[in-house]
């Protein structure tokens, strides 16, 4: 068998360590050296990518916590404006009972508009999945609910826009100020002396005095009437029209759109009159009606 022999130096004086090791020993000296290198090699690479796996982990824990915190800011918020909500909607409730409009029945403010719709959440983790997914689900119930609210406070706008058109184009303001010297129904003719129907009343004050449409409205004629004079006849709508007799001077024309409370002339006497006045008519569906439940007319007489 082949030997090889190793000799090491101690010192100068002394002889060398000899040393007679076989060929096959040292071979497989070799390979155990190289094994172990081997090995060690493994385990340093699988060590670090072992911390790798370790670090990326912490890192992502860190995340969810971060994600978790966020969260739970956006269900804060999300209670904020479920009161907020439940302000608006109760709003909702005393404007339409405060203005005559339907309610919106409970069954359907609690289903919103449209059907509940379902969100998963691809997260790995259930646990922060679950609270995606159920913090999606409010926010989802609040866009219906806001949406249906929007909806409804559309429809309240409109019934009071309606309403509010309907009051302008009532007759519900005094057309001048004076004295009533005549009031509605049956009385005895100034000029005729016969028992008639007044279908006004008449105002007496000095010549010149305003007067003004009681109500919005379109001026339908403006000119001379047998017996009332200068006379201006204005559709408010709904029903009603208002009458103006006696006239000094007209301000409008016919086909002129007028506002409540706007100049449409002055008193005069002209026309059958035996004195300076307005003759003021309200009509429902071309049918007199007592002006005075139509108007607050104690501030402006004397």
């Amino acid at each position: 068998m082949e030997r090889w022999t190793v000799l090491i130096s101690v010192g100068h004086k002394k002889s060398p360590l000899r040393f007679s090791v076989s060929k096959r020993l040292l071979k497989g000296t070799g390979w155990v050296i190289l094994f172990i290198l081997t090995l060690s090699l493994v385990c340093g690479m699988q060590a670090f990518h072992t911390k790798q796996l370790l670090t990326r982990y912490l890192k992502e824990l860190a995340h969810q916590r971060h994600l978790l915190a966020r969260l739970q800011m956006i269900k804060d918020k999300t209670e904020e404006v479920k009161q907020e909500l439940r302000s608006l909607v109760w709003r909702d409730k005393i404007l339409r009972l405060t203005h005559s409009i339907e309610q919106i029945p409970d069954a359907v403010r609690k289903m919103g508009v449209g059907g509940p719709r379902y969100f998963k959440a691809n997260i790995p983790d259930s646990y922060l999945a679950k609270e995606v997914e159920e913090t999606f689900e409010s926010l989802d119930l609040i866009d219906r609910e806001l949406r249906l609210e929007e909806g409804s406070f559309e429809e309240i706008d409109k019934g009071i826009r309606k309403k509010l058109h309907k009051i302008l184009h009532t007759p519900s303001i005094p057309p001048t100020y004076g004295r009533i010297t005549s009031k509605f129904g049956y009385r005895i003719h100034p000029i005729h002396k016969k028992r008639e129907f007044h279908k006004g009343i008449d105002i007496a004050n000095r010549p010149g005095t305003p007067v003004v449409a009681t109500a919005d409205g379109k001026v339908i004629y403006a000119g001379w009437v047998k017996g009332f004079g200068k006379f201006v006849l204005i559709q408010h709508g709904y029903g009603y029209t208002t009458a103006y007799g006696h006239l000094k001077n007209i301000t409008v024309r016919k086909g002129q759109y007028v506002k409540r409370g706007q100049l449409i002339g002055t008193m005069g006497r002209t026309g059958l009159a035996t004195g300076t006045h307005l003759h003021y008519e309200v009509r429902v569906v071309n049918k007199p009606v007592n002006p005075l439940k139509y108007a607050d007319f104690s501030s402006v007489m004397f």
